[in-house]
């Protein structure tokens, strides 16, 4: 008997899982059917199924030959009782096999996430910029050594980025903590302050609500710009990934 861990692109292997299962004493039997494994028609000598993830659409065959394959072998697992875990991907297929749905998501994502880059972030030719950034914040960064190490800092608009079109490969918020008011930081670059404004409370709030966040404290005060929000619960069971699908189980 084996732990069957089902493998939908390169690199995208058990991670930690593996040595859980090691831990545990259970044997892993790796599908790997980007390489052309073929997936079981049975459960026999399968203990429990392990679905990784991948960027496919758990929505749809289109670039996904497997997809049918793979939810038969999730509804046999369900109904024979058989421990399931599914990954990103794998999680979308198990919602779909047991009765739920995946659909196309619609609508801007907002959540939280940590940030890290490094000089090889941008490759060895890239350049870094931090805009928006207040002349006071531009005297302390320079104070501390940080200017020219891991970003250009720049006073700048965010609204009116100071580059040609096509010039940038990725572009990413540093939060909604603003070290200075709205009208403050429209006055800093010459411009008045705008009813447009993504900022403004009226066109935040919807933002966040679409993104299933429920806006707790809304503060535009002269010295600065906060925006507190909190995570709203689903009366189903939600699962959200960066590919922007959004797969439902109703709670029951």
């Amino acid at each position: 008997m084996a732990v069957l861990v089902v493998e939908h692109v390169p690199g995208e292997g058990p991670y930690a899982i593996g040595p859980a299962l090691d831990a545990a004493g259970l044997r892993t039997r790796l599908c790997r059917v980007w390489a052309g494994d073929v997936l079981p028609e049975s459960l026999v000598g399968i203990k429990a199924l392990v679905v990784m993830g991948g960027p496919m659409a758990g929505h749809s065959d289109d670039a996904f030959p497997t997809r049918g394959a793979e939810l038969a072998l999730l509804r046999a697992a369900l109904a024979a009782d058989v421990p399931v875990l599914g990954v990103c991907l794998g999680a979308r297929l198990l919602a779909v096999a047991a009765g739920g749905s995946a659909v196309e998501g619609s609508g801007l994502q907002v959540g939280w996430g940590d940030v890290r880059t490094g000089p090889p972030a941008a490759g060895d030719k890239g350049t870094v910029l931090g805009v928006d950034v207040t002349p006071a914040m531009l005297t302390a960064a320079a104070r501390e050594g940080r200017e020219g190490d891991l970003a250009h800092l720049l006073v700048a608009d965010c609204l009116r980025l100071p580059l040609p079109s096509g010039t940038v490969d990725g572009v990413f918020s540093a939060g909604l903590l603003d070290p200075s008011g709205r009208a403050e930081r429209a006055a800093r670059h010459g411009r008045p302050l705008s009813p447009d404004d993504p900022l403004a409370e009226p066109n935040l709030r919807p933002v966040l609500t679409a993104g299933g966040w429920h806006m707790e404290e809304y503060d535009d005060a002269r010295a600065y710009f906060l925006t507190r929000a909190s995570e709203q619960a689903h009366p189903g069971l939600w699962l959200v990934d960066e590919d922007h699908e959004r797969a439902a189980r109703p709670v029951r």
